[in-house]
């Protein structure tokens, strides 16, 4: 069953007598409402302050939930950027054992070529020694 705006709205007789059934309050004979009444002096001051108190705490929420925002982001790009460089040096490593491996593959391959002359400049000191 729909609520009917009359259930949701508070009313006023002048006697002030509520009518049960429908949550509205008779005046002669009629049914007003007095939510929307506009209030004066200390009751407006007082309605103002506690707005302006329910929209300060609204912001300072938002103030801390945005920076929360902020500190939870920086964060996590700060997480992304260090994978992002170990994963760089992780390559690097890869690529400097690699050219270690050159390396040592090439000195292994001078090391054989200057075996077979040193052979050879034995084998003369050898043979003149002889002579």
């Amino acid at each position: 069953m729909p609520r009917l705006l009359s259930d949701t709205l508070s009313c006023r007789l002048q006697e002030d007598l509520p009518c049960p059934a429908l949550g509205q309050i008779k005046l002669r004979g009629a049914f007003a409402p007095s939510s929307f009444e506009e209030k004066t002096g200390p009751e407006l001051e007082d309605a103002c302050a506690k707005e302006r108190q329910k929209e300060q705490d609204i912001e300072d929420e938002s103030k801390e939930a945005s920076a929360d925002v902020l500190a939870y982001s920086a964060r996590e790009h700060a997480i992304h950027e260090a994978w992002k460089h170990a994963e760089r040096a992780n390559e690097l490593s890869k690529e400097s054992a690699e050219a270690a491996l050159e390396a040592a593959n090439e000195s292994m391959e001078a090391r054989r070529i200057l075996d077979q002359h040193d052979i050879i400049a034995i084998e003369s000191q050898t043979q003149d020694s002889h002579c």
